[in-house]
């Protein structure tokens, strides 16, 4: 079998045994008459570069892009979160991406996504060990999401994120990359004296020189939620924010959808 081959027998492969998938995949490669097994297709596997299928991930994207995207008010409205994930217990994969549970003997790993909500596309992904941060996994993202050729280019960006992000450090890096944000606050990071008795309002952020827009949101629970943007009053009003950040609960669905119908963890390798 040749690189081409393999690939395509990887890609064809579904929740099924490599033997079954091979079976299958062999006629459909015309070679019926080729014998291989289960464990010289594994063989073979190993011999290829983890690069490979990234790149093939990031073509993918790239094509998605190609098409006519749906927009929200002239946005492309992404998400970005992290989760851990749950690694072969094997001693190498502990020594590099750290131990999970009581005495750190179980294989972790966290694992973030740059999600565009409203045409299911996983634009970036990536794996750290698990004493990686989520925001600086973020900036990754953004880095890749710039070297785009989907870029700003025809519409805008917006970034919808959670609790966990909120930094004055991050808010001026989306505001220097020219990317609009939309991120819950945890209680404190703005201070009572600004937004006290105020739906929506603008607040200096730190010292970092910039500005942002604070909507307060009642839920349902009575529960408050806290919003920073820097979306202008102009162009998205108040009510239309409730709506928005219930977007972000698009990327809780596809980690859903990734680990318990494609079993992102039931992984075969045992290789970093």
């Amino acid at each position: 079998m040749v690189f081409k081959e393999i690939i395509y027998c990887l890609l064809n492969k579904v929740k099924e045994s490599t033997q079954n998938a091979l079976e299958r995949a062999l006629p459909q490669l015309k070679k019926e008459n080729l014998e291989m097994s289960q464990q010289a297709f594994s063989a073979a596997r190993q011999k290829i570069k983890w690069e490979a299928f990234e790149e093939l991930f990031h073509a993918s994207v790239t094509g998605s892009y190609q098409e006519e995207i749906k927009l929200w008010r002239g946005y492309r409205v992404m998400a970005v979160d992290g989760t851990f994930l749950n690694l072969p217990s094997d001693a190498a994969l502990v020594e590099y991406f750290g131990g999970l549970g009581y005495y750190c003997s179980t294989a972790g790993a966290l694992a973030s996504l740059l999600y565009d909500l409203e045409n299911n596309i996983i634009i970036d992904a990536k794996i750290a060990p698990i004493s990686g941060n989520e925001r600086a996994l973020a900036e990754e993202h953004l880095c890749k999401l710039q070297g785009m050729d989907s870029f700003n280019q025809g519409h805008r960006e917006l970034l919808i994120c959670d609790r966990g992000y909120p930094s004055h450090e991050f808010v001026k890096s989306l505001s220097d990359k020219e990317i609009a944000y939309v991120m819950r606050a945890q209680k404190g990071f703005i201070s009572e004296r600004y937004i006290e008795g105020k739906k929506d309002c603008l607040v200096p952020l730190g010292k970092t020189g910039l500005q942002t827009r604070v909507v307060q949101i009642t839920l349902a629970t009575g529960e408050r939620e806290i919003l920073i943007t820097n979306l202008p009053k102009a162009e998205v009003e108040y009510k239309a924010f409730e709506e928005l950040y219930h977007k972000r609960w698009g990327i809780e669905t596809k980690y859903k959808e990734l680990k318990q119908k494609l079993e992102t963890e039931n992984f075969s390798s045992r290789l970093v």
